[in-house]
């Protein structure tokens, strides 16, 4: 018989646990297939708190393991087996790519990193999130990362939360920016913040 049990979990834990190895595919489980801004709109709604659903995950009581391979990024098979992603494959690849967790193992893993932009306008209705900008393709987002723009935080920087040297050197940064006053900073860096802590949403986990 198959017995279900719902807990929360911090998002965080359940993307390092997927990436660990932890969490595995099953063989039916579809090809990863979304594109560069379905996952800046996952960030979005995580940066808004707006919550992204509950993940499913099946835990056979026996039988040997016999994982799909991801889409990108080798698991490490030594971590502790803790189920098959049944539901949430989508979000969770999209996350450890967004956050570069497996950059240079994979080219294209590594072209879908994104970096959160300060200096985007926040509300523009009808269109989708500028919020955020991927590395891939975009030869604008490659000439301000190879600038060293401090108005784009790499998002591998903040997958553990909140970089307190990392919030002080960027607020340094965004007040010698011409034409930047001390609320455009701080509206900037309220943005900074709140992309720290878009991993600690607590997710529903059946």
């Amino acid at each position: 018989e198959m017995r279900f049990e719902t807990t929360t979990r911090p998002l965080r834990e359940l993307v390092r646990a997927f990436h660990r190895g932890e969490i595995l595919l099953p063989q039916f489980q579809r090809d990863y297939v979304w594109r560069p801004a379905k996952i800046r709109n996952l960030l979005d709604s995580l940066l808004r708190g707006f919550p992204i659903g509950g993940f499913y995950l099946w835990r056979p009581t026996s039988g040997a393991i016999d994982p799909k391979r991801k889409a990108y990024g080798q698991a490490s098979i030594s971590a502790e087996f803790g189920g098959y992603l049944i539901d949430g494959q989508q979000r969770l690849t999209s996350l450890e790519a967004a956050f570069g967790l497996y950059t240079g193992e994979d080219r294209s893993g590594a072209e879908l990193r994104c970096f959160l932009d300060l200096n985007a306008k926040a509300d523009e209705p009808h269109r989708d999130t500028r919020l955020f900008v991927t590395y891939a393709g975009k030869k604008s987002v490659a000439r301000r990362v190879d600038r060293g723009d401090a108005t784009l935080i790499d998002l591998s920087l903040i997958f553990d939360g909140q970089d307190y040297d990392l919030r002080k050197s960027t607020e340094q940064a965004l007040e010698l920016l011409p034409g930047w006053t001390n609320q455009d900073v701080s509206a900037a860096m309220t943005r900074f913040d709140n992309a720290c802590v878009m991993l600690d949403q607590q997710v529903p986990c059946t």
